[in-house]
């Protein structure tokens, strides 16, 4: 498969383009990403299924961190998240969490709340101000905060064992709350770590030499954010050498043979033989993901039904036989975030040029996206605290 293809494939898997749940830190990590930049996950997940449901939007101009915050609407948006299952305990290990950090905002209004699922129960609650409505909740704050507020919470003391699920971010009353930075971690001292790594909107004071450039790239495709993330904001926080050591490294993906060839199958879905069909059905599922994008397009508008039927079939066992991003895919993901976070007219061409490569690209896609947000002022607008370091 052409590499740059692939790199390409797991970009969107990073840029909140699929449903199955915000990319964590979970398995051998001690900190976990539930929230960051991720929105677009978390809009579609938060809908109130056995409730009318509010207005929740992704807010990229008002955040405590990163690239945007999420605005709530009054009373509340609340689900179940897919793919959360994090055990709260006393002494965890692999896998387990114990503590919560947080940053939220109130905008009118007298008290603001958050509230976790364990399976469909939202009865562990933290509230700062006065709750509009009785619901227990432990306190964390006498007043809602008019500016955005990190809070730490030790969850396994404050409701003893169970499992994160899902989350009710609730405003209570007043125009709004806002909420962003949600991790968990095993102990306060790796939540603290990550903020430590969230320093890339200082920059640095001297250049770095070349050896640490290197390394930095190479840390780029760390799977553990907790080594991962410093090299991302370190590289913001160089500018004047990350972008030209980014715009060196990247490459726009160019429409190649192997893409060619998924279209010509995708058109063999519909053709008259029925061995053809069969036939094109089992290598595009051969190609796995560098067939997803180009079977979504084509989803999109099928030429038929049994066209639509395969393209279904086939991105549902490539979803079944899913796989981690390799490092290669992480590094290009982590690469735009760099670029979107520096803001610069120089990270600006950098980021257009990628988003010049083939249309049916996932890099293209999310080059796109980074571009757009910056024309809306959301990337590089002042942020309030420190930059989410978690990609």
């Amino acid at each position: 498969m052409n590499r740059s293809l692939r790199a390409g494939l797991w970009v969107v898997v990073l840029f909140a383009s699929v449903s199955a749940g915000p990319v964590t830190a979970a398995g051998n990590s001690p900190v976990v990403e539930l929230f960051e930049d991720d929105a677009g996950v978390l809009l579609k997940e938060l809908t109130n299924p056995d409730g009318p449901s509010g207005e929740v939007v992704r807010e990229a101009k008002d955040k405590f961190s990163g690239i945007c915050s999420i605005r709530v609407r009054p009373l509340q948006n609340f689900g179940n998240i897919a793919g959360w299952n994090f055990p709260i305990v006393e002494k965890p290990g692999a896998g387990q969490y114990r503590y919560i950090r947080f940053a939220w905002k109130k905008i009118g209004g007298k008290g603001i709340m958050i509230q976790f699922s364990d399976h469909g129960n939202f009865d562990r609650r933290y509230v700062a101000g006065t709750p509009a409505v009785p619901w227990a909740a432990r306190k964390v704050a006498g007043k809602a905060p008019a500016d955005w507020q990190m809070v730490t919470r030790d969850l396994f003391q404050d409701f003893g064992p169970f499992v994160l699920t899902g989350l009710a971010l609730t405003p209570l009353d007043g125009t709004a709350g806002l909420y962003d930075h949600m991790y968990l971690g095993r102990t306060i001292a790796d939540l603290d770590r990550i903020e430590a790594a969230g320093l890339g909107k200082k920059p640095l004071k001297k250049d770095l030499p070349a050896a640490r450039l290197a390394q930095l790239w190479k840390d780029l495709t760390d799977p553990d954010p907790c080594r991962a993330n410093p090299a991302v904001w370190t590289l913001v926080a160089a500018s004047r050498q990350s972008v030209p050591l980014l715009k060196a490294r990247l490459r726009p993906v160019i429409f190649r043979e192997d893409q060619k060839r998924i279209a010509r199958l995708i058109k063999e879905l519909d053709d008259e033989d029925f061995n053809v069909r069969e036939h094109a059905s089992d290598e595009l599922e051969k190609m796995g993901q560098a067939a997803v994008r180009m079977l979504r397009l084509a989803l999109e508008k099928p030429s038929s039904a049994e066209v639509r039927h395969r393209i279904e079939h086939i991105l549902s066992h490539l979803r079944m036989r899913g796989s981690p991003p390799s490092p290669e895919e992480l590094r290009t993901a982590r690469a735009i975030r760099v670029l979107e976070q520096i803001g610069t007219v120089a990270a600006r061409r950098v980021l257009k040029r990628l988003a010049s490569g083939a249309a049916e690209s996932d890099l293209t896609v999310a080059a796109k996206a980074a571009v757009g947000r910056l024309s809306n002022g959301a990337a590089n607008a002042p942020s309030a605290g420190h930059p989410g370091p978690c990609p």
